[in-house]
């Protein structure tokens, strides 16, 4: 009997400081929920300590359902949300007409007003003002025209190195355009953060602090700088706005700078198109004129030899008449003295040997004639043909392009092929020659100034939505996008503090419950061996049953 009780007041005993130790991880959860409801920023209401204390239930993700309340009682009392920082103004409701006339009273952006703002990469919501909203229009139209110069400059830049429109250099300018797009956006809408440190140190030293004192608002953190530029009305200057994206600038000025040269360039040649192709023509000219000259020595032997043949066949043709009347004389010999008596069979007279001799002599005169007639014939031409193959030499050899046998040279198969080398369409590099011989010929300064006044506007329009990012860091859609930024971070760290608590505390809790089922254990344990009766029992427990 007195070890039932015994055993009875044990588990009582037990029961009690289970319940204890739930009551108190009650109260831990209602305390961590209180501290993330502070850690948001926002007033504690008498609601939120009510849900909190009443039973708030935690879910896996550890305390951000808890968050999610607190921001939701956050916006029933009035306040506004950490992630709306600067989208709502206090104060100001809404107006009726706001679809028409905009939040601020003013008119609302067209489409295309919509349409540039996006092109800039703003958010609309943050836009404050119509100066700011017209600002990011004017900013959406600055890229769009980067972008299309971009598109047109990559276009006329393969057509002059190319020497002819192809299609597929639209798709080349459009690609570079979407480049250059994406590239000027994500500079003009890079944000200032600022630096993030001195907020979460912040947040840190303020998830130390009690209720009490947190009731003293925060505010952000200012060098003596902007504490003066705050007081002369200027905006603070954004921290890591210089040296930290000096790189990124630094790259965007390099590829203007190369894109303005070289796009320059096949403009400049674009605009004095008709002054370059003049000098390359006369150029080409000049080079085909040499290469003529170069041609017209190397058919010399060939005309030479024609020459040779030409006086060969003339003085064939004299050989022959000569040696006609050689035997037209020597027949005439014979045949005088057979009929004179003086030779031949001595008889004077004529008769059968006269005949023969005469005949003889007939056809001898008949060849001579023939002889002297074709040499008569012949000699003028071959004395033409002679005189022009000994100009063409003489031409040729005296490099006079203007005449007959040059002609010739120019006609037959390497004279065209000279022609179609040197009179090709221009590429770049014969254009660019061209230009440097055209501008080293001109003493105009205003001709001088074209190739670098083109250039110097190519960069200057490439760098505009760069420049808009310099010259005017100081931008009320800027501090808004810091403000939030600084009040996301804020509430990030509070409330990562805040979990790092909860798990803390979980893990305590997690210790305490294994000790005190071991000391349960133990006192059980204990119990049994201080207050055992079953050895008076006949029927023993087995080994490793326990007792009844």
């Amino acid at each position: 009997m007195d070890s039932a009780n015994a055993r009875r007041n044990g588990r009582q005993d037990n029961r009690i400081r289970v319940e204890k130790d739930s009551a108190s991880l009650d109260s831990a959860a209602a305390s961590d929920t209180e501290d993330r409801a502070e850690d948001t920023g926002a007033p504690t209401t008498p609601g939120r300590r009510a849900g909190s204390s009443g039973g708030s239930t935690h879910d896996g993700a550890g305390g951000h359902g808890t968050a999610r309340a607190a921001r939701r009682a956050d916006a029933e009392a009035g306040g506004a949300p950490i992630d709306r920082i600067g989208r709502t103004r206090p104060g100001t409701t809404r107006p009726e007409n706001a679809r028409r006339d905009g939040s601020d009273g003013a008119r609302a952006p067209s489409r295309v007003e919509r349409a540039m703002i996006w092109v800039s990469g703003y958010d609309p919501a943050l836009l404050a003002t119509a100066v700011e909203r017209y600002r990011a229009v004017c900013a959406g139209v600055l890229v769009l025209l980067v972008s299309a110069l971009a598109a047109f400059g990559v276009t006329v830049l393969l057509w002059t190195v190319v020497g002819g429109f192809r299609f597929w250099f639209l798709a080349a300018g459009a690609g570079w355009a979407t480049v250059v797009f994406w590239v000027d956006r994500s500079i003009l809408v890079e944000p200032h953060y600022g630096n993030l440190r001195d907020t979460d140190a912040e947040a840190d030293r303020r998830s130390e602090q009690s209720t009490a004192e947190l009731r003293t608002p925060w505010p952000p953190h200012e060098s003596e700088a902007d504490e003066k530029r705050t007081r002369r009305g200027r905006m603070p200057r954004p921290s890591g706005a210089g040296a930290s994206r000096i790189v990124v600038y630094a790259a965007r000025v390099l590829l203007a700078v190369a894109v303005a040269f070289l796009v320059g360039e096949a403009l400049v040649l674009a605009v004095l198109h008709p002054e370059v192709m003049s000098v390359w023509r006369a150029t080409a000219e000049q080079d085909y004129r040499s290469e003529l000259l170069e041609l017209g020595p190397k058919r010399v032997p060939g005309l030479q030899r024609q020459l040779a043949g030409v006086n060969d066949t003339l003085a064939a043709k004299t050989t022959a008449r000569d040696t006609a009347k050689t035997e037209r004389d020597r027949a005439y010999a014979i045949y005088n003295e057979e009929l004179n008596g003086t030779g031949g069979t001595g008889v004077p007279g004529r008769g059968r040997e006269e005949g023969d001799a005469q005949a003889k002599y007939t056809h001898a005169e008949a060849q001579l004639t023939a002889a002297q007639q074709e040499l008569d014939r012949a000699t003028p031409i071959l004395r033409g043909q002679a005189a022009g193959l000994e100009q063409q030499i003489k031409d040729l050899s005296g490099g006079a392009i203007d005449s007959d046998a040059m002609k010739a040279v120019a006609d037959d198969d390497a004279g065209r092929a000279a022609w179609e080398r040197t009179h090709a369409r221009p590429g770049w590099v014969e254009q660019e020659k061209a230009l440097e011989t055209y501008l080293s010929r001109q003493d105009s300064w205003f001709v001088l100034a074209v190739p670098w006044v083109l250039r110097v506007l190519l960069l200057s329009v490439d760098l505009l939505p760069l420049s808009l990012k310099l010259l005017t860091p100081h931008t009320v859609i800027g501090a808004r996008i810091r403000d939030q930024a600084l009040a996301v971070r804020y509430d990030d760290r509070r409330l990562l503090r805040s979990r790092l608590r909860h798990l803390d505390r979980s893990a305590a809790l997690r210790d305490h419950d294994e000790g005190l089922a071991a000391r349960l254990r133990y006192d059980t344990q204990s119990f049994y061996f201080h207050n055992r009766t079953d050895h008076l029992n006949p029927r023993r427990p087995r080994d490793g049953q326990q007792p009844t």
